[in-house]
């Protein structure tokens, strides 16, 4: 069990890399799937060792909407949103972590919806936090373009919304995309 999850990550490793060195080739091919299914790549990456960490993860499935998406390119936005947050609770020693990922259809597309309660964003950087290069991670932990590059994916590549704002006792990050 142990081997085959490290050979999914070696496998997601190598598809990031690709995914990166293709982001900007206008040859990239849209998918129609559901916005569940890149959350669910996702999750198999990161799901268990999240759960080694005590970090508990719910999900609701409630989209059914099938959009032509950059599946991988959202798989990483996924993928920057979830290990965030479990870099924050492991800095913060956050008691009890857990994440929430729950995906609706909208009036005119999808929202997803991830969610934590590791004590949101200090409102003294909420207005940055999308800036490149822009990180509260010790230089060696982190470089600044996740969120960066997360927003640009949404927005650009997706005719999205990626939006952040604190909730009462965590943070939360919603994605919308638009048909």
């Amino acid at each position: 069990s142990k081997l085959d999850n490290i050979e999914r990550y070696v496998q997601s490793l190598s598809m990031t890399i690709d995914n990166f060195r293709d982001f900007y080739k206008p040859s990239k091919e849209k998918r129609l799937v559901t916005i569940n299914d890149s959350i669910k790549q996702a999750l198999d990456i990161v799901e268990t060792s999240m759960h080694t960490k005590s970090i508990s993860i719910t999900k609701e499935y409630n989209s059914t909407i099938e959009l032509e998406l950059f599946t991988h390119e959202l798989m990483q936005v996924i993928l920057n949103l979830l290990k965030n947050s479990q870099d924050n609770f492991e800095e913060k020693m956050t008691e009890e972590p857990a994440i929430g990922v729950i995906t609706n259809d909208i009036k005119n597309g999808i929202s997803v919806e991830i969610s934590d309660n590791g004590g949101g964003i200090p409102e003294d950087i909420q207005d940055k936090i999308f800036d490149p290069y822009f990180s509260t991670k010790t230089e060696k932990n982190g470089t600044g373009l996740g969120l960066y590059m997360s927003k640009l994916i949404v927005e650009e590549h997706h005719n999205g919304k990626l939006i952040c704002q604190n909730t009462n006792n965590g943070v939360r990050f919603t994605i919308e995309i638009y048909i």
